[in-house]
Order: structure tokens, then C-alpha cells, then sequence
């Protein structure tokens, strides 16, 4: 077996997923630009909401609805080797407003506009896709959950090497009919220290 990462490698993997989102990222771009020209300016107006304040609801690290949203993340990094360009494995974890800011997209992606479908489709093709957690910590409140931790992508390239991509990851969840659905899913290369 081959491993390599240096950052030429990671570039070429880079590369191979982001081409196909540049034109999108592109259109998202001139399009925005366009809206925005043409938009009156807005004025922002105090927030609303019904959820109860953070102070009410006590945080929990452990208890079944912890276990429940860990287990809910594990799920999601198991079907991520297993879907192999089938994207449903992967959607059925996200609520259907759901906001991904993907490793490997430049644009915000929106499961109401069916763009985590077509990134799914693409990252779960990666040959021999699989993740692995170095970190991994749950915070309930209420109906609503975070994870957050450090996990780690590989795969093969055509020429015969592993690439390794090291990555940080927050979720977000709401329970949503007794199920764990997530909202907001960030997740981005760990950058060097400093």
C-alpha cells in the first residue's frame, strides 16, 4: 500500500472533487452578484424564535439521547464507505432544511435544493472512501444536539495511492419524531498549527 499526502497529492484530490462544483460555485457567484445589484438594501430587524433559551434547557454529555446522537454520527461514517455513489445512505441522516458546508465544496449546499444529493454522489465515488474518528464529543440540549470532533477521510487515486485528508467536523441535530436528523453539518481540512 501507498500513502502518500504531500501537497501535491492533496491538490490532485482536491481537484478531482471541486472541478465538477466550480461551474456551480460560479453560477451561485453571478447570480448573487446579479441579486445583489438588483436588491434594495434590507435592514436587519431583531431575530424570533420559539426554542427555549440555552439557560433552560441543561447541557448532557451522557444519558440515551447522547448515546442516541453519537450513535447517529457513527451511522453517517459507516454509509459514507458503504454508499459508493448512492447518495440516499447519506441523506436519510439530514433533515430535509438541512445546510452542509461540505470538505470539499466552495458553495454552501442545501438539501432543500437537492445539492447534497449531487455532492454525495461524487464524494462517495472517491475508490475505497473511508473515515475514521480520532474525536468525537456530544452535547445534548433538549431537542437539539451537537457533535464535534476530528475525523479522517482515505481513499485511492488512479495512480495507486492512499490519500489521507485529515478534517474537523461540527453537526447539528434536532429530533425531529423521535429521530435524529442533522441541520448543519460543517466541515473543513485541519489546518496546520501554529
Amino acid at each position: 500500500m501507498n500513502t502518500k499526502t504531500t501537497p501535491s497529492s492533496l491538490l490532485r484530490a482536491l481537484a478531482l472533487l471541486t472541478a465538477p462544483l466550480a461551474g456551480l460555485a460560479l453560477l451561485f457567484s453571478v447570480h448573487a452578484a446579479t441579486a445583489q445589484s438588483a436588491a434594495p438594501p434590507v435592514t436587519a430587524a431583531p431575530a424570533t424564535t420559539t426554542a427555549t433559551a440555552s439557560a433552560d434547557v441543561p447541557m448532557a454529555t451522557t444519558g440515551a439521547d447522547a448515546d442516541a446522537v453519537a450513535n447517529a454520527y457513527r451511522a453517517w461514517l459507516d454509509a459514507v464507505g458503504k454508499a459508493h455513489g448512492n447518495p440516499d445512505p447519506m441523506l436519510k441522516f439530514y433533515a430535509p432544511e438541512a445546510i452542509l458546508v461540505a470538505t470539499y465544496s466552495p458553495v454552501l449546499l442545501h438539501n432543500s435544493r437537492g445539492e447534497l444529493a449531487g455532492y454525495f454522489k461524487k464524494f462517495t465515488s472517491l475508490p475505497g472512501l473511508q473515515g475514521t474518528t480520532q474525536d468525537l464529543q456530544t452535547r445534548v440540549y433538549g431537542d437539539w444536539a451537537i457533535n464535534t470532533g476530528l475525523y479522517t477521510f482515505t481513499y485511492n487515486t488512479p495512480d495507486g495511492y492512499d490519500v489521507v485528508v485529515p478534517a474537523r467536523f461540527t453537526y447539528v441535530y434536532r429530533k425531529v419524531d423521535g429521530q435524529w436528523l442533522i441541520v448543519d453539518h460543517h466541515s473543513s481540512l485541519v489546518p496546520p498549527g501554529l
